[in-house]
């Protein structure tokens, strides 16, 4: 039988810690005007599915728009929010204190009674969560709560269906400075974890890859906008003081790809392990380990078989 070996590449490998320039477009675009006034931005996250930017004020107000600021929804509630991020069309809101993340639809304007407390942030009601970040898994969400009182990542994995289902996976602190906001893409499997004006991206178990410094002051907010297989995309920085939020062109991004050695085809994919895979009709249907999936037809004809590595990385076809 041929084998055609499909191996995860994740692009130039960093050895060490990386200073990164800044966008090629370094001036931004403002999006604030659109928002409500007062407004004070204090996260930001994206929508893959929807290609919705959204953006929270910690004084209520939870905001979507198209990423150039148009067809602005704004929904009004209560805490003082600190944190977003949305997973298959879940919106989740951090709360500075208690920690505490909670479950808005926003199909009704509220929050849906789900809610999970993260006992092990350290800080106080001044200087508390400041920041969330969340991965599907294939048995749920990864959430990576950040405190600004100590700089530290707190990681749960926790059971979307069931209010408080959760356990505790460990921490890490990528700065002893005041964290003010995190973000995970999942189309490049990387974390963002902002520090006042420095930002750090690392992969998905905290290991840091780079770090930038960020333009402007009192940063509250970061997300980035991959665009795979391009290798730029956008990000958008929220500050509070004053009140923005610039979104840049011509971040640059490390997409992952699986490349098909033999027959010189590049089909693009998450960074997860297969978690399983089925054949039908000469098409390969891949389901990645974080509910992603991706399917391909390899260049070849008669029966199409396939096995699954012992390491779940590659597909032997």
């Amino acid at each position: 039988m041929k084998r055609i070996f499909l191996t995860v590449i994740f692009g130039i490998l960093l050895l060490g810690l990386v200073s990164a320039s800044w966008p090629e477009d370094s001036e931004g675009t403002e999006l604030v005007s659109v928002l409500p006034s007062p407004y004070e931005p204090s996260g930001l996250a994206w929508d893959s599915e929807s290609q919705k930017l959204y953006t929270i004020s910690d004084e209520g107000i939870i905001t979507r728009m198209n990423l150039d600021g148009s067809n602005v929804e704004n929904w009004y509630v209560s805490g003082d929010l600190e944190g977003i991020a949305v997973v298959s069309g879940k919106v989740y809101i951090g709360i500075e204190y208690p920690f505490t993340m909670k479950e808005f639809d926003t199909s009704t304007g509220a929050f849906t009674g789900k809610s999970w407390t993260f006992s092990d942030v350290v800080g106080t009601s001044k200087m508390g969560m400041e920041g969330i970040a969340v991965a599907a898994t294939s048995s749920g969400l990864r959430v990576y709560a950040g405190s600004q009182s100590d700089g530290k990542v707190s990681v749960y994995d926790i059971d979307p269906s069931v209010s408080e289902s959760m356990s505790y996976v460990g921490s890490f602190t990528p700065s002893t400075g005041s964290l003010s906001d995190l973000s995970y893409d999942a189309q490049t499997g990387r974390l963002y974890a902002l520090y006042d004006n420095k930002l750090y991206e690392m992969d998905s178990d905290g290991n840091v890859l780079a770090k930038y410094t960020v333009d402007g002051s009192d940063q509250e907010g970061v997300v980035v906008v991959s665009n795979c297989p391009s290798s730029t995309g956008s990000i958008v920085i929220a500050s509070d003081t004053p009140a923005s939020i610039l979104s840049y062109s011509g971040f640059a991004v490390t997409c992952p790809v699986v490349e098909v050695v033999q027959e010189e085809e590049v089909v693009v994919i998450d960074p997860n392990l297969v978690d399983s895979f089925s054949i039908s009709k000469g098409v390969v249907s891949v389901l990645y380990q974080d509910g992603h999936s991706n399917s391909f037809t390899p260049k070849r004809y008669g029966k199409i078989q396939a096995v699954l590595s012992s390491d779940a990385t590659k597909l032997i076809v």
